[in-house]
This record gives structure tokens, C-alpha cells and sequence, in this order.
């Protein structure tokens, strides 16, 4: 996420240590947040789109929306991984 979002890391960088560290995790939980909620609509999706189909794929809107959720649940996974190894490196 350092070199992904470059405008956090900009104005992290400039922090005192501690409230880099604050500040990262702030930042990753957002994305926790942000990415659990897309979870949440594309179940919502799944559950009333059994159907439709996209127009330029051909493909049922449904087999779309779990991709994104396992690619969300991956992004999920991914934060906490690196959460946890920030915050043991933090640690004395």
C-alpha cells in the first residue's frame, strides 16, 4: 500500500514515527472498511441478479460479482497480513 497510495505515503512520511505508524493503520483500516462494504454489494448483487447478463461480456452478472468479492476478500487478507507485520516490526 506504501508505494500504491501515494498521496498517504506523502503526507506519512513527513510524520513523526509514531504517528506514521498511526497513520498507516489508520489508512489500512479505511481500506478494511471500503473493501468489506464492496463485499457486502457484490453479495447483494449476486443475490438479485441471477439473470442478467453483461452486455459487453455475455457473462451473468452474478459470476462478475463474486470475482469481485474473492478479489476483495484477497485485498482484505492482504491488509491484515500486512497490518500484522507492521505491528510486530512496531513493537520493541
Amino acid at each position: 500500500m506504501r508505494n500504491q497510495l501515494f498521496g498517504v505515503s506523502l503526507f506519512v512520511d513527513l510524520l513523526p514515527p509514531r504517528l506514521a505508524f498511526a497513520a498507516r493503520l489508520l489508512a489500512d483500516m479505511l481500506v478494511l472498511l471500503i473493501a468489506a462494504q464492496v463485499i457486502r454489494a457484490a453479495f447483494a448483487q449476486i443475490t438479485t441478479a441471477r439473470f442478467t447478463v453483461f452486455l459487453s461480456l455475455g457473462w451473468p452478472k452474478w459470476i462478475m460479482a463474486a470475482l469481485l468479492a474473492a478479489g476483495m476478500t484477497m485485498v482484505v487478507l492482504s491488509r491484515l497480513l500486512e497490518m500484522a507485520v507492521n505491528i510486530r516490526n512496531q513493537r520493541p
